[in-house]
C-alpha cells in the first residue's frame, strides 16, 4: 500500500471486551501506520449516528456506551466503504459487527489484512 492517503479500517471485537478492546485497536492502528504507511480508521474514533434526540433504534448497548450498537454501525459502515482495506483483529469472528464489516469489505473489493497481537505484525491476506 504505502501511501499517506491509503486508509485501512480496523475491525474486531468491542462488545464484552475490557475497555471495549481499545488497547488492541490502538496497537493495530500503530502497526498499520508504521508497517503499511496507511491511515488507520478505528471505529472508536467514529462518532455514532445522530437521531435528533429521539431514542436509539433497537439494538444492543455496550456497557458505558452512549448509543446502541446500531448507531455506531451505521457510521462505521459509511467510513468502511471509503477505505482501501480492512485489518482484522484477533477474535473478529466472535463479533457480529466485525463479521458484518468483513462481508461489506469483501463485497466492496477492499484489500484484507490480519493483525497478530503477539508479534505486532500486519500481513496481507491473499
Amino acid at each position: 500500500m504505502g501511501s499517506a492517503s491509503v486508509r485501512i479500517y480496523i475491525a474486531g471485537p468491542i462488545f464484552g471486551r475490557p475497555d471495549r478492546n481499545r488497547a488492541m485497536f490502538r496497537r493495530a492502528g500503530d502497526a498499520v501506520l508504521s508497517q503499511l504507511l496507511a491511515i488507520p480508521v478505528i471505529p472508536e474514533d467514529i462518532q455514532p449516528a445522530e437521531h435528533g434526540g429521539t431514542p436509539c433504534p433497537p439494538g444492543r448497548r455496550s456497557e458505558g456506551a452512549a448509543h446502541n450498537e446500531s448507531c455506531y454501525l451505521r457510521m462505521d459502515i459509511a467510513e468502511l466503504v471509503e477505505c482501501d482495506g480492512i485489518c482484522l483483529l484477533p477474535g473478529w469472528v466472535d463479533s457480529i459487527g466485525a463479521r458484518l464489516e468483513m462481508q461489506v469489505a469483501a463485497h466492496c473489493g477492499l484489500v484484507f489484512f490480519d493483525y497478530n497481537d503477539d508479534t505486532g505484525k500486519v500481513a496481507e491476506i491473499k
